[in-house]
């Protein structure tokens, strides 16, 4: 992907022009892979964690709640579990590991 950078264009939101990400492109390519996996797998735990909360309110969604509650309950639940998967912090280690690439 990087090669096909063109190297006149005006450098993105990073500030880093083209043709010094194609000029270093070979050195960049592992730190960048790790980057973009840590970032993945991060994501992954956030939504397993926040489902796994989610699931934790079983008894109230198997309860004798109205199915009217039930469903306030979930429209509710949704957007704060996802948003609080999106914007927890990284660890230590986490911000260690992105240091080291």
């Amino acid at each position: 992907m990087i090669k096909r950078f063109k190297k006149k264009k005006a450098p993105g939101p990073d500030n880093m022009e083209n043709n010094l990400l194609k000029d270093f492109r070979e050195v960049l390519v592992k730190p960048l892979e790790k980057l973009f996996n840590l970032i993945l797998d991060e994501e992954e735990a956030r939504r397993t964690k926040a489902w796994r909360k989610f699931w934790g309110l079983e008894k109230i969604f198997s309860s004798k709640l109205s199915r009217k509650a039930k469903m306030k309950l979930f429209e509710i639940c949704v957007p704060v579990l996802r948003y609080g998967a999106e914007t927890w912090a990284l660890t230590g280690t986490q911000v260690n590991d992105l240091q080291k690439t």
